[in-house]
């Protein structure tokens, strides 16, 4: 499931979901089921429009994906 551009609010099912927020101040909830909530950018949440995960349960699978995110430390803002 992927979001647009703007504040959106996504919504999973009882399977499990791959839910991407994109730019914005988005609400994800990933519903039952082991979801995973991809983040691929820092500026896709940052500042004000941070994105909010409710229902995270860790012992349902539930997982934060960064690994898209360069965070190297040799470089400065990343």
């Amino acid at each position: 499931m992927v979001g647009g551009r703007g504040n959106d609010v996504i919504s999973g099912n009882s399977g499990s979901d791959l839910i991407y927020g994109g730019i914005g101040a988005d609400r994800t909830y990933g519903g039952s089921g082991a979801d995973r909530f991809v983040f691929k950018a820092l500026g896709e949440s940052a500042g004000s429009l941070f994105d909010s995960i409710f229902d995270f349960a860790p012992s349902s699978g539930d997982r934060i994906d960064l690994s898209a995110i360069d965070a190297s430390t040799k470089f400065s803002g990343n």
